[in-house]
């Protein structure tokens, strides 16, 4: 098809001439073919473009041939006939060949059964032989090779040889591995310091290290990223690879480059939520600093933090690479007033381990004030009612800008909840109702968030039923005399997190440590015996093993001075749940509390602890898509007597399986743990959980 134009001045118009030039008509008709469909025959003809209309029937046949061949029908034959607009091909495909094992000449460095596995796995699970797969087995081998040090690894031949069943073969592999290569030496002209850090510290030691090929653009990586820190945003590096012998020497080359320093920033959009003096303190960078990314997203995260802007845009203005980079930031704020609402229902009781009872509402919403005084702060209420609690909580969040980025918040709370009943019970033990009000200051860095916060708090331990409330206050290791009534506190509490996760709703490499101490002192004299001091250090690693990742956790707690039955229930320590020991219900992981019901009936109810030990192992690791899998182990141990329990026997553990569902939210997850051990018959010996987020 060809098309021509003709430009036409005198009435302004263009005139289009279409030539069409059909070539002679020709159809392929296929008898016999099972195995390929006639779309895929066709497709493979158009491999040859116009020219396949014009070919020989007997030659297009030899290519229909080759194909058939490389999917393992080896005995396939095709005959041709031709009419004048019509070619045939009658097809016998033969009986398809069957790769039985595989057999390994000459190699000597790796066990065959894990070459086998990991690299003609899919040749052996498809049964069938395929030239696709039998390549992308032979690039497996030679890959592997190639990450153990032997460069000059090739495969000779391969043959298959017939085994007594019909069309069954064992495909031969012949190698030659040749020698293994190491690292003799690793330069960076010009500099030599760069050769005892990151990578290089390993080449260059005393023990010899296999050469990898990966190794190159580790270095490679290394380098950009060391430059680019130090400002030179378009480093060249180059590698001069030789080779003598076994040993390999690499040579890297550095061009660094123009000294990159940040620009003038320029403020565009609509602000009238926060000073411009105020956005300036925002900034992680100065005029005239090295350029540096991670200033960059440090801005953005200051600015995202104040959850008062709709759009936030923070990008380098396009120039030459040895100029300054101006920066250009978009804002717009987002709206002043919000209102959200959320409803839904909640699972009350689980009776007798067994069947669901309660299913109650669960009603909340929240109304937000953004920059209600033009400084970037936030006031906001939420409200959330359901028959088993209720929490009424407002915040005021404003910036402090300083030398150090700062948040302070006030809170003013009132809160309370029930603590879930006895097993076999549907009723709750007692009610806690918190009231109170604080201020805290937090300073957020890279990896660091440092917070305080002190206040007013009154707590108030509520038993219902008064007639089995002696019992229950014998079960729960409580004084009598502070049961209903309102205790008074002035607390301080200081926070510290350290986050080194690659994501913080999945992560999958990295660490998190958490450090908290609680001081409460109680306003009134009589109640002295109260006070206490509660630490709660919390320490998580993740390392990614191939495609799985191994998680572990540990965390410690204690509280110091009082006795247990000084300590209200709210600020024990206890074990059970989804987030401890998964073999155990919430709250319920021995010491328990025994009780006496009317009915002279004995039962058992959380009772906590002053310290805590709880350790938790899991392998995460990838199923189908959004789909995952866990296997976990949880162990821990409770002391109501300082350490006075901390001994062998009175270890818990539990141990179980879970599946994992990824969404925007986080992973939805299941879990299921067995005890190890059951404290007496009736105790169910597993427990399972369905919630939002990982464990840990």
């Amino acid at each position: 098809m060809e098309l021509e134009e003709y430009k036409n001045d005198h009435n302004l118009s263009i005139d289009l001439t279409w030539k069409i030039s059909i070539h002679q008509k020709r159809a392929f008709v296929f008898f016999g073919n099972k195995f390929f469909s006639k779309k895929d025959l066709l497709e493979k003809m158009l491999d040859f473009g116009r020219s396949a209309w014009l070919l020989p029937a007997s030659l297009l046949a030899e290519e229909i041939t080759r194909v058939y061949k490389s999917k393992g029908f080896w005995n396939a034959s095709i005959a041709t006939q031709e009419e004048k607009e019509r070619s045939f091909f009658i097809i016998q495909e033969g009986p398809r060949a069957i790769i039985k094992s595989i057999d390994m000449y000459n190699v000597a460095h790796f066990d065959q059964a894990v070459i086998r596995k990991h690299c003609f796995r899919k040749l052996l699970r498809n049964k069938y032989y395929d030239d696709q797969l039998y390549d992308e087995a032979i690039r497996l081998l030679a890959n592997r090779y190639l990450h153990e040090g032997f460069l000059s690894c090739t495969v000779v031949d391969h043959s298959f040889v017939p085994t007594k069943n019909d069309h069954e073969y064992t495909l031969v592999v012949t190698v030659d591995e040749g020698k293994k290569s190491y690292v003799g030496s690793v330069t960076i002209e010009g500099y030599p310091l760069l050769q005892e850090e990151g990578p290089f510290k390993v080449c260059n030691g005393e023990t010899p290290v296999v050469f990898d090929v990966k190794s190159i653009d580790d270095q490679r990586d290394w380098l950009v990223s060391h430059f680019q820190s130090k400002g030179f945003t378009h480093p060249r590096v180059k590698p001069q690879v030789s080779v003598n012998d076994t040993l390999v020497s690499i040579v890297w080359q550095i061009d660094s480059g123009e000294v990159v320093h940040f620009g003038k920033t320029v403020i565009s959009g609509v602000n009238t939520v926060l000073p411009f003096s105020s956005i300036l303190s925002l900034m992680g960078y100065k005029y005239g600093d090295i350029w540096d990314q991670e200033k960059v997203k440090r801005t953005f995260k200051a600015f995202k933090d104040l959850d008062v802007f709709e759009l936030i845009n923070l990008s380098p203005e396009s120039v030459g690479k040895d100029q300054e980079k101006s920066m250009i930031l978009k804002i717009q704020p987002d709206d002043p007033y919000e209102i959200r609402v959320r409803s839904g229902v909640e699972l009350q009781h689980v009776r007798k381990y067994q069947t669901f009872n309660g299913l109650t509402y669960k009603i909340g919403g929240t109304a937000l004030m953004r920059s209600p005084f033009n400084v970037g702060d936030v006031a906001r209420i939420d409200l959330d009612f359901a028959h088993s609690h209720r929490e009424v909580i407002a915040r005021y969040k404003r910036p402090i800008f300083c030398t150090a980025p700062l948040m302070g918040t006030l809170q003013v709370y009132s809160m309370s909840y029930d603590q879930p009943g006895f097993v076999g019970s549907v009723n709750n033990i007692y009610r806690l109702t918190q009231n109170g009000c604080s201020y805290g200051l937090e300073y957020s860095a890279d990896f660091l968030k440092v917070g305080c916060f002190a206040g007013y708090e009154g707590m108030t331990t509520h038993i219902k039923d008064p007639l089995l409330q002696e019992s229950l206050i014998r079960a729960i290791n409580f004084q009598p005399q502070l049961v209903d009534q309102m205790v008074n506190y002035f607390f301080v509490e200081p926070t510290v997190m350290i986050e080194y996760l690659d994501n913080a709703l999945n992560p999958t490499s990295g660490s998190l440590t958490l450090c908290s101490l609680k001081s409460m002192i109680p306003f009134q004299r009589k109640y002295q015996d109260t006070a206490f001091l509660k630490l709660l250090f919390e320490q998580s690693f993740f390392v990614p093993i191939k495609f799985a990742v191994a998680a572990f956790r540990f965390r410690f707690g204690h509280i110091f001075y009082r006795d247990l039955s000084a300590i209200m229930p709210s600020e024990r320590f206890y074990l059970g749940g989804s987030h401890s020991l998964r073999g155990y219900e919430a709250d319920l992981a021995p010491p328990l509390g025994v009780f006496v019901d009317e009915e002279t009936n004995e039962h058992v109810v959380p009772r906590g602890g002053r310290s805590m030990a709880n350790v938790n192992i899991e392998l995460r690791f990838p199923i189908f898509k959004k789909f995952g899998g866990v296997i976990f182990h949880d162990m821990g141990i409770l002391s109501s007597d300082i350490f006075a329990d901390f001994r062998p026997h009175n270890v818990l553990a539990s141990t179980g399986f879970g599946a994992r569902f990824y969404t925007p939210l986080g992973p939805l997850r299941f879990d299921i743990g067995w005890k190890w051990r059951t404290e007496s018959a009736v105790e169910r010996s597993y427990a399972w959980f369905l919630t939002f987020g990982q464990a840990f």
